[in-house]
């Protein structure tokens, strides 16, 4: 078996031509790459035929696993018929469009329209213009400002890198303008001594509240929070707050705090 830092290795060749993202990259010298062939359900084997359980399964996107048979045979046999198609100029491919419909039908909205993108980051970052351009056909310019939250993590463009509440973003000049981090709503970090689940909850939502009345509630276009805090440490929303006089589970009393 070659040595990971053997030249003309697959990981020599790996860091001499590419660069890696989300990487400590001082720490590929010491350890090297890991150059992948091919998956079976959630494993992944490298060069050398080593195995590796792949609990993030890919980057959190192949979670019926690597080798699911019906889903290749789905794509092979669209690759074969027509492989790809913008949605520009008023064009789009007919499995596009029945795609648009069932997204929309197993959505939790009765209507609507779906717009597509390359990735999570242009897709909020394209969210975010689309809002700052109906503020502005609306009479409202003003209504620019973006509510997220500490540690969430919502894209690596200028504008979605803005949104995610990361401190490593610092470095590149961001947030932009406008764009407000809340609380983290982390219970375990972020709680405060003998404060109960639900009054962390409630004082996040209260913190909500209180940020978009101090900012101006005509300047906010929106609060975008992630329904589980991914990079944040993997985070389920926090337990709703419901008033003591009701037993209604459907009557939240601060509907606003999704976490």
């Amino acid at each position: 078996m070659p040595d990971d830092h053997t030249p003309q290795s697959w990981e020599a060749r790996a860091n001499a031509y590419s660069l890696y993202g989300f990487t400590d990259l001082p720490t590929i010298k010491d350890r090297g790459a890991v150059v992948l062939t091919h998956g079976e359900g959630p494993y992944v084997f490298d060069v050398h035929g080593r195995k590796y359980l792949d609990a993030n399964s890919g980057l959190w996107n192949m979670v019926a696993g690597f080798d699911d048979p019906a889903l290749a045979a789905a794509a092979k046999a669209q690759y074969d018929r027509f492989p790809g198609y913008h949605a520009f100029f008023g064009r789009m491919a007919d499995k596009t469009v029945e795609l648009s419909e069932r997204l929309i039908e197993v959505s939790p909205f009765e209507r609507g329209k779906v717009f597509y993108t390359n990735s999570g980051s242009e897709a909020n970052d394209t969210l975010v213009k689309m809002l700052w351009f109906l503020g502005h056909v609306e009479g409202q310019p003003q209504r620019r400002k973006i509510l997220t939250r500490k540690n969430a993590y919502h894209g690596v463009t200028a504008v979605s890198a803005s949104m995610t509440g990361k401190p490593y973003n610092s470095v590149f000049g961001l947030p932009l303008d406008g764009f407000l981090h809340l609380t983290c709503p982390h219970y375990w970090r972020e709680g405060h001594d003998g404060e109960t689940e639900e009054q962390f909850t409630a004082r996040l939502a209260q913190e909500l509240e209180d940020t978009i009345a101090s900012e101006g509630a005509d300047t906010i276009a929106a609060f975008v929070a992630e329904p589980v805090m991914g990079a944040g440490g993997v985070i389920p929303p926090l337990r709703r707050v419901f008033p003591s006089h009701s037993t209604d589970p459907q009557t939240p009393r601060h509907p606003a705090c999704l976490g």
